[in-house]
């Protein structure tokens, strides 16, 4: 499964934002994820990510997204059908910087 992460942060400076990010990203245990910050239009930086679970089964995939996902925050809200994809947001993020996270989890880019 590929996940995309989008990570709000409070950053003052895009340098700032990608430390948080990694560090949230790091703290998740996601591997191989690359960084795309960009100015968001309420403040700070939006940092998109994009990385990868190797997993044998969509179910698998699934369970190991939402777990990486409560690394780094908890009260997820799960919207949509997680029988053909995933998306989850929080705004109970324990990195400092980081207001909200949302993922996206689907079998491609």
């Amino acid at each position: 499964m590929h996940v995309t992460w989008h990570i709000f942060t409070d950053c003052a400076s895009e340098e700032s934002a990608r430390k948080v990010a990694r560090s949230l990203l790091e703290k998740a245990e996601a591997a191989d994820f690359s960084l795309r910050p960009q100015p968001y239009s309420k403040g700070g930086y939006r940092v998109t990510a994009k990385s990868s679970i190797a997993a044998i089964s969509w179910p698998e995939s699934v369970m190991l997204a939402l777990l990486q996902a409560q690394r780094v925050g908890h009260s997820w809200t799960i919207v949509g059908d997680l029988g053909s994809e995933l998306e989850a947001h929080s705004g109970s993020i324990g990195t400092p910087g980081v207001s909200f996270v949302e993922i996206h989890g689907s079998t491609g880019y």
